[in-house]
């Protein structure tokens, strides 16, 4: 239809006969595609894959600690690969520095837990190594170079691959960007207000977040019904004791 509409106008530039078919296209609107709900891991699945990594040799304790980075930072995999070692702050107040579209910066928070996987990391991984290494590495003619998105992507695959083996809940399709969606889903379901979640997303409109969380889940939806049910719901009715029932018949 796009294409259509344009030519149409281009042809009624050319010929003024044509402007009636050019209006009459313009006039068709698209129809409406119905909204999905957001992608994202069970609680479950999202340990299981955590955990895959077993880390008894070298590549297997970088590849989890860059699973739970992905993760808790909620970082684009183009986010993850262009860290350097210098954007981490693991203080009293964990975070990092990720540097996304557009060459936009934001500061995002780290759990404790993740701060101590990247402690370990880094003990081993940068023991002698500058501010301005990549994070997450791969020896190339002996010097670290930043990792691949297909690299980041092989590795999530191999631990959806692994967990899959004890935990049915984890789908047949993992990629990076559900693991975004699922830290964020997670930050929504514990009440995160979305304006915190905007910016920890690094988004540029509060309408990107909004949408993207449009459907909230039945896990919500059975809490908020909870929330609403009046007291007198919780223990049963008396109508239902069979004395009150054949009153009710004899009336």
């Amino acid at each position: 239809m796009t294409a259509l509409k344009a030519f149409l106008k281009y042809a009624a530039g050319e010929d003024l006969t044509l402007g009636a078919a050019y209006e009459d296209a313009a006039a068709v609107k698209p129809p409406k595609i119905p909204k999905r709900p957001v992608e994202y891991l069970p609680k479950a699945a999202t340990k299981a894959i955590l955990l895959a990594f077993d880390g008894r040799d070298r590549k297997s304790r970088r590849n989890r600690t860059m699973l739970v980075f992905l993760y808790d930072s909620a970082a684009r995999v183009s986010e993850v690969t262009g860290a350097r070692v210098g954007d981490l702050d693991l203080g009293d107040s964990p975070s990092v520095v990720l540097r996304g579209k557009g060459g936009k910066v934001r500061t995002m928070p780290l759990m404790g837990k993740t701060a101590d996987h990247l402690r370990l990391y880094l003990s081993e991984f940068h023991s002698g190594g500058g501010r301005d290494r990549p994070l997450f590495y791969s020896l190339k003619n002996g010097r670290p170079g930043a990792l691949s998105a297909d690299t980041v992507q092989a590795a999530l695959k191999r631990a959806a691959d692994i967990a899959r083996t004890g935990c049915p809940e984890v789908p047949g399709r993992v990629w990076c960007h559900l693991v975004r969606k699922t830290r964020s889903m997670d930050l929504h379901q514990e009440k995160v207000p979305l304006a915190l979640i905007m910016q920890m997303l690094g988004h540029e409109s509060m309408a990107t977040t909004s949408g993207f969380y449009a459907f909230a889940t039945q896990d919500m939806m059975a809490e908020a019904i909870a929330a609403t049910t009046p007291p007198s719901l919780d223990e049963p009715a008396e109508w239902r004791e069979q004395a009150t029932i054949d009153a009710l018949y004899r009336l």
